[in-house]
This record gives structure tokens, sequence and C-alpha cells, in this order.
């Protein structure tokens, strides 16, 4: 019988969950986006009101793409995602619309943004739903994706319906619906089924109101659909339904034979032909072909028809399309279940076999081989090996499962044992395994390789940015203490011992490794350890202060690494140079090397590269005082972040300018969550990590009121001072001045004094350095001429927000003495701030003036937080774009921004406006342009982009200037 001949017309006892879904979608159709995930246990009804699902997503016109995840794709990236969006008789996508990819470790990340813009370009034609069930099954790279696409997409009109069972936390998609529920998803939970429920598709199946005894047995199927029609079906099988007086009764409660029975006793009454079929088909997978089951069973196809029949009379098989399948997934597991363990592992084998010889990668077969390979069997262990060197790079634990397997199959003299150990002790160090599994990595490196393969294997583990400096460096040393190294490969590990050492904020230790390390890497001329260590030595030089000297080592050090080919590696310098030219006054140059870098990266598809200058060239533009687009970028590029992924000193200093701009902006949701941030980074960090961490905390704890907090958290490090942070901000002594003053603490104040002074005796040229020295030391001893001082020097170099901190409190030193110009020098300060959006810092000087009783009137452009006037440029060029109908590829594209920086700046907007989706946006923008129609065309399209000219315009003449009295 075929599945589909007793699914009830309509869908019983889930009405009230499926209203949720219709809400979900009718918003979908109304233009904005939905998450929703339905959990359940097995046979509780997951597939069949997905199934629904997709009938009322074809009433609104969405189209949907629908996928039910495999278990043995699991370890296969992204297999998952791909079928839903461009697979099936009727593909949700053209898989032309889709550049091809290379097999490159950084794939998913431009996969991810490829799928992304296609999607949302999709989407703006028509709304989509992507259904993906069964995803308890899903490979990490489809986790990964319903975890960032939901969220990055947010505002486009698709449906993401996806239906799991319970899963234990460590599979990825249990954490990716955590993720998804925290941000606001639909979750829609099966439970058993009412009584009325069960009543109604016991009618239905058996043509007739059910009788009481029918009922009984209804009941014990405990509101589980799956089992509820196994039972009926089972009692219309045995043909014990009697149907009198328009009921549908049976003469006892005995269960049928196919549900009371083990599946061992069903097998039993079937023909040994279909026996034989089924239990070999259970090793193929869900799916199947006849062609499989034939040779796996040495028969002809044609010996197959009569015992398929049977199996799909008895309801084990359904037709799936070209393919055969098991009626459920419990039908299955039961059936693998019957059989004994060596009997079902002997199939497995045998199965993957047939599978590879069909073509099927490595990866597709990995898990079955694990399960079913007994010692020494070579095409296990290569099979193993080659997955796992497959999915190193994007799915870590599979990798370290299938290496760690491979070694138990390979006899200790097998040829390839010490390739297999590389490849396992890098995945086991990658996908953060427990210490216990760490330690069997380094004790099987050391019983397997040569010293020479155990130091080449530590090597590639001490350059793993996606890792932890402190266990980057530790790699490291465990290969410095091995025996008989060579001399290339020593220097190799020297240098990158003291580049680790360095970026984790162990300074000191950095600087004694110098000397050893130069005379390794002079001995041997390795290109490579020279770049490292000349990297590591300008880092330094950096560290200390010594601007000018860094400038010139790290340009030489681009220099030599371009002239050796090492360019991805010099695109780092090359950043590190431009953040020091910036303390420098050499903005200009800094953000040329910023806009070059972003290109490269981009064109040459470098995802690590370009998401560090993305984040550098963010927290350039705090510097020059454009927060909301620093804000933009940061908010979109951590959006994700919980804090246990920020382990390098770049991301650190990220979080920190997303910290500091959401202060400016009184940015709440954007403070709590730095404040949960930071503490997960300052328990978990390097020094340096945990310098970050202090100092984004304080800066929660100032944004709260509460400069007392802020003291505590700059002052509850152990390792070392709070500042200078690495790589640093030449003003934050600013900040740390002003806790300082606040609290009456002299430390801090000391701290603040020392780092200016020393900082500006080392760099005379920079007028920001020397500018911060005279504001903290005027500050400090309020001392008017310092703070003029500061004042002055901030004017001429471009550091605005710097200059609005100097100006206010010259205006409360002023207060003294002349009350009239501190009055007028807070009201510059007020200008200034509500020029750059620093909302927080208005607002702070607003009530300086109100508790001074001050009573005549400022004028001064007062800051809309609603509408249109409240825009800012970045966010008023991506308004007038998306009004157009471009995506925000195409956005990103002609602003020189990234998709996130413009879906972050697109949730400005829509908070502004009070609107939940681009439709809406084109909507309002059409209706306050005086027509009614959504914009149809690029013409009509422009008539937001006016109005937005208009408010900016307006705000910008001397009639929009508007006058409030400080009361």
């Amino acid at each position: 019988m075929n599945r589909q001949r007793w699914w009830p017309c309509e869908l019983r006892g889930r009405s009230g969950e499926l209203a949720l879904i219709e809400d979900e979608l009718r918003r979908v159709a109304d233009g904005r986006g939905s998450a929703i995930v339905v959990t359940g246990g097995a046979g509780i009804g997951k597939t069949r009101l997905l199934a629904e699902t997709k009938t009322v997503a074809d009433r609104f016109g969405i189209r949907t793409g629908s996928v039910a995840a495999e278990p043995n794709e699991s370890a296969v990236e992204m297999s998952t995602l791909l079928s839903a969006l461009f697979g099936g008789r009727e593909p949700l996508l053209s898989r032309q619309e889709l550049p091809p990819t290379q097999p490159e470790p950084n794939q998913r990340f431009w996969l991810l943004r490829d799928i992304e813009a296609i999607l949302e370009k999709n989407a703006l034609q028509s709304p989509l739903a992507v259904c993906v069930d069964d995803a308890h099954w899903v490979d990490a790279g489809t986790a990964a994706a319903l975890r960032e696409l939901p969220l990055r997409l947010r505002d486009v009109p698709i449906a993401w319906i996806i239906a799991a069972r319970p899963t234990p936390e460590s599979n990825p998609i249990a954490r990716t619906l955590d993720y998804l529920q925290s941000r606001g998803l639909c979750k829609v939970g099966l439970g058993p089924l009412r009584a009325e429920a069960i009543a109604a598709i016991t009618a239905e199946i058996l043509g007739a109101e059910p009788g009481r005894n029918v009922l009984t047995l209804a009941e014990r199927a405990a509101g589980n659909p799956f089992l509820l029609v196994e039972t009926l079906l089972g009692l219309q099988d045995e043909a014990r339904v009697e149907i009198v007086g328009g009921l549908a009764d049976v003469r006892n409660t005995q269960l049928p034979r196919r549900v009371a029975q083990k599946m061992r006793e069903r097998l039993a009454h079937l023909s040994a032909p279909a026996r034989e079929a089924v239990i070999v088909a259970a090793s193929l997978g869900r799916r199947f072909s006849f062609t499989d089951m034939a040779q796996l069973l040495d028969c002809p196809t044609s010996d197959l028809l009569a015992p398929v029949g049977e199996l799909l009379d008895a309801d084990l098989f359904v037709e799936h399309e070209a393919k055969l399948a098991f009626w459920h997934d419990i039908t299955r597991e039961a059936v693998r279940a019957s059989v004994p363990v060596s009997a079902r592992c002997a199939m497995d084998r045998q199965a993957a076999t047939i599978l590879l010889e069909r073509g099927a990668l490595p990866v597709e077969v990995a898990y079955q081989l694990a399960a079913s390979a007994e010692l020494g069997d070579e095409v296990a262990i290569t099979t193993l090996l080659q997955a796992a060197k497959t999915v190193v790079s994007t799915d870590a634990t599979a990798a370290s499962d299938f290496g760690c397997r491979a070694l138990d199959l390979s006899p200790l003299q097998h040829p390839r044992r010490g390739e297999i150990v590389s490849v396992t002790a890098v995945a086991l160090h990658t996908s953060g395994s427990s210490g216990e599994a760490i330690a069997f990595a380094d004790a099987a490196l050391r019983d397997t390789l040569p010293a020479e393969q155990e130091a080449q294997v530590r090597l590639s583990i001490a350059g793993m940015f996606a890792l932890s400096p402190d266990a980057r460096a530790e790699a490291g040393r465990q290969a410095l203490r091995l025996p008989d190294v060579s001399p290339t490969l020593r220097a190799a590990h020297l240098a990158c011992l003291t580049y680790n050492l360095l970026v984790a904020g162990r300074i000191e230790e950095a600087r004694r490794s110098i000397p050893e390390a130069r005379i390794a890497t002079a001995a041997t001329a390795d290109p490579r350890a020279s770049l490292i260590l000349g990297v590591a030595e300008a880092g330094i030089a950096y560290a200390d202060e010594r601007f000018d000297e860094a400038v010139e080592l790290f340009t030489k050090t681009a220099r030599e690494g371009l002239a050796a080919g090492e360019n991805t590696r010099i695109r780092m310098v090359q950043m590190y140079c431009g953040e020091i030219l910036s303390h420098l006054g050499r903005e200009d140059e800094a953000l040329a090397i910023a806009q070059e870098g972003l290109a490269s990266a981009q064109r040459d598809r470098q995802d690590w590269i370009y998401e560090m200058y993305e984040t550098w060239q963010a927290r350039l533009w705090l510097r020059l005082g454009r927060i909301s687009e620093a804000a933009a970028v940061l908010e979109g590029r951590f959006e994700l972040e919980d804090g246990t992924r920020a382990v390098a000193a770049l991301d650190g200093a990220a979080l920190c300018a997303m910290a500091r701009a959401a202060m400016h902006m009184a940015d709440t949701r954007q403070l709590r969550r730095a404040g949960e941030i930071g503490k997960v980074m300052l328990k978990l960090g390097t020094p340096v990590i945990k310098q970050h961490a202090a100092w984004m905390l304080a800066l929660t704890a100032m944004a709260d009121g509460d400069m007392n907090a802020a003291r505590d958290w700059l002052t509850g490090l152990a390792d070392s001072p709070v500042l200078p942070r690495f790589p640093q901000d030449v003003t934050d002594e600013m900040v740390l001045a002003r806790i300082a003053a606040a609290t009456g603490d002299d430390l801090l104040a000391q701290l603040a004094l020392a780092n200016t002074r020393r900082r500006a005796a080392t760099n005379t040229s920079s007028l920001a350095i020397s500018a911060t020295q005279a504001y903290v030391h005027g500050l400090l001893s309020n001392d008017e001429r310092e703070l003029r001082a500061g004042v002055d020097g901030f004017e001429r170099c471009r550091r605005p927000l710097e200059w609005a901190m100097a100006t206010e409190d010259l205006g409360i030193c002023l207060l003294a003495s002349d009350r009239a110009a501190g009055v007028a020098t807070l009201g510059q300060a007020l200008v200034r701030y509500t020029d750059l959006g620093a909302v927080w810092d208005a607002r702070r000087v607003r009530g300086q003036l109100r508790d001074l009783g001050i009573r005549r009137r400022i004028v001064v452009r007062e800051p809309a937080t609603r509408g249109w006037a409240a825009m800012t440029e970045a966010e008023e060029s991506v308004a007038r774009l998306v009004a157009q109908g471009l995506t925000n590829r195409e956005v990103a594209e002609q602003l020189f921004l990234s998709p996130h920086t413009v879906n972050s700046h697109l949730r400005h907007i829509f908070a502004k406006l009070s609107i939940k989706s681009r439709v809406e946006l084109a909507r309002l923008g059409a209706v306050e342009a005086g027509t009614s129609d959504v914009p149809t065309s690029q013409n009509e399209g422009h008539t937001l982009l006016h109005r937005l000219a208009r408010h900016r315009e307006a705000d910008d003449g001397n009639g929009a200037a508007r006058t409030f009295g400080i009361q």
C-alpha cells in the first residue's frame, strides 16, 4: 500500500500547530522572513505536518523547496541544503545561478554568501519556503547555514521550516535550533494526538465510526500517529474489522501481529526472498534502487519483482520518486535491530563497497564503514582517511571521528598510519576536543611518527588561526622539545612561537624568544620563517609603541614576503602597517590599504582576510567619527558571536569597537550582547583577550552609568594592566582617565598618565597621541591649559569624537572660572555629539546643562530617533537602493560594503521607520512620495530616493535647525 492512500484528506489533531505555521507563512506572503522549527519524536507526524505546510504555502503563493536529510550524508558538506534548494523535480532555484565553487577549505564562507544572494534575489520576485525534514541528520555545513541564513535574510520573504527529533546538545543542529529560538523563531512542538483526533483518523481509515474495542486498541498507540496507523492497518490486514450499524469494531482488543510482534517475528511471515531483500535494503539506506539491491543480493533485478511487491503490500516499502524507500525510519531501524550485529556489519560493509563502486564519495559511506569494517580493512582505512581529509576544514569533529576509526583499523606498521595520525591530530585540535582527546593525539604522534614528521604536523597546528594562540604556542613548544628536528623546521617553529606568544598578549615571553629565533632563521634562510619572525618583531615594536620603527619593520617584511611569494600572509602585514599609520595621523593611507585589501580578498575568495579587513576598516571608521557605519559592520560581522570563538586579538579589538559604538549610540541591545560576550571572553581567553574583555565590560558599565563597576572590571585583571591593549587605540586612556576621575582611583589615573606620557615621548609626530596626553593630564589635574591643548590637537587631527569629549571636559573645567564660557563650550560639545549620532553623550551634556539651570536656548539640530529624518547618510544610501529593488549583494557592491553590513543598516532603517520588511520600505517610500503603489520600476523606485534627499536638504537648511530650551 502506498503511504499516500491512508493519509487523511485533512490533517487531524494539529489545528493549533498548523494555525501557528499559517500565521508565519502569512507574514512571509506579506514580505517578511520567518523561521519555524517543528519538534517531536519519531512517528509523531512531523513529515505529515510539513506536507500540509506545503499546501498552505501554495495557497499563499509561496514556492517551496523540500528535502529530508539522509543519515548517510551527514558528513557531506552542505548536501542537505543544496538538495533543498536545487534538487527535486521542480527545483526551488536554478543551479545555473550558483557560481562554480572550488574545493577550497574556505568554500563554505563564499558558498553561503552566494546562496544568500541567490535566495534574496529570487525571494524578492516571489516568496519562498525552504523545508528541511529529519534535520537531526543534517551535515555540519547545513547546520551552520540554517543558523546564519534565516537571520541574515530575516527581512526577505523566506520561510525556513525545520523538522527534527530531539537531539543531544553535541549535535550541530541542536545548537542551531537553540540559537534560532533565542532569536525569536516560531517553535511548534508535536505531542500525542488527542482522543478526538484519534477517533477521526480511525474513522477515516476504517471507513466508519470506531466502536469501543477499536478505540481501546487505538488508544494503545499513545497518540503516536505512526503507531496508530500501524495498528489500524494491521487490523485490516488480518480482516478483523467488522462494520455493523455504522460502527467499525473488532471482537477483542488483542493487538494486530504487525504491532505486537517484534520485527524479527514479522519478517518470519514473509517469503524467504522478501525477507532477504528487506534486510539487505536496510544496509543501503533510507532510499535505494533496484540495481543496488540486486547487486548486493547477487541476483538479476527481475528476480526482485515479486519480493519487492510483497514488501510494498506489507507496508515495509513504499515508492519514492524513482526509488524505493522504507515505510518509515522506525521501520528501517526495527529491521536493522532484528538482525544479529555481526550479520548487519557484514552487510553494511558489502553495501559500502557497492556504493563506492557506484561513485559514492568517501564521506557518503564513511560512517557506514566506520561501523562495519574490521582490523586491516584496506578499503575502509583508505576511505576513512580520504573522508577525514575532505571534511577536516569544515567539520573537524567528523574528521576526528573518521581519523580515530582509521587508526583503530590500521595495524601499527601500516604504511599510511603516519598520515592518518597527522590528519587526526589536526582534526582533534581544530574541533576543540577534550584534553583527553588531545593527549591521545599527542601520544599517537609520538608513537607513530619520526620526530621530523611529528614536528611538521605540529607546525601546521601552530599556524591555525582558528585555534587559541596559547594552544598554537603549546604545539610549538612540544615540537621544539623533540630531538633531531631539522634546522629549517626548528627555525619555523621558533618564529611561529614568537608570533603566537605576541598575539596571545605574552609580550615579554615573545621578546625573550626573539634572539634564538633570529639565529635559527638566519642560519636557514627560510623565507616563510623569516616572514613570520619579521611580523613578530614588527608586532613587538608596535606593542612597545615604537610606531615609526614598527611601520618600517612591517614595510620591510611585506616587501620581502612578496618577493618570496607569501602573498596571503602579506595582507595581514599590510593591515598592521595601516593600523599604525592611522595612529600617526595618516588615515587616508590606512583607508586605502583597507579598501585594496577588501577588494583583493573578495576577488581571490579569501574569507579570513576579508573578515579581518572588514572589521579593521570599521575600527578606522569609528576613530573617524563614522559611528553608525562602524556599528553596522561590526554588528553584522559578530551577529553570531557568543564569546567562545573570539580567540584572535583582532577579534577582541573589533568587539571592543562594537561595544564602544553601541555605548555612544545608546544601543541597549548591543550593549547587553557586548556584556554577555565579554564575560565569556574574560573566562576563557588568553591574556590579550582578557584585556579586551575587561575593556568591553567597563564600557558597558559606563553606558549604564556605573563608573564603580567600570573601575572594578579594569582593576580585576591579574596578568597585566588593562591598557594598552593589543591592538590598541591610542586614545583609550581618555576613557580610562574619566573612569579614574569619577571613582577617585589613583592607580588607574597613574596608569593613564604613564601610558600617555611614554607614548607621546616615543611618537612625537602624532597629533592624536600628543592631544591624548594633554587631555589626560588636563582632566586628572583640572588644568584648563592642558585641556585646551587637547581640544586644539584633536581639532587638527581627524578625531571628532575625541574632540567632543575634550571639549565637554574643558567646558566643565571652565564653569568654575567663567560660567558663560563653560556653557558655550558645553554647547559646542553638544552640537558635535549630535552631529556624530553620539546619542548617549549628547544626553549626558544636556543633563549637565539642565543641572546648571541653564535657561537660555541653544540652537542645535534636534536628533530624531524615528522617521526619515533619523536616517544616517549610510542608511539613506542603503534605503534608496533597496527601494529600487536591489538585493543586499547588489547594494553592497555599489556601496563597497559587505552584505552583512547592508543587512545591519536595513535593521536600523526598519526600526526607525517602524516597519518589518523591504516590501514595506518600498511601499512607505511610495506613499511618502505621494504615490499609492509599491515601486515597480527603477524610475518609480527613485521616488523614495527623492523623498530621502528632501529630508536631508531640510535637515541641513536653516529652517530645519530646531531650537529647544535647556530647562
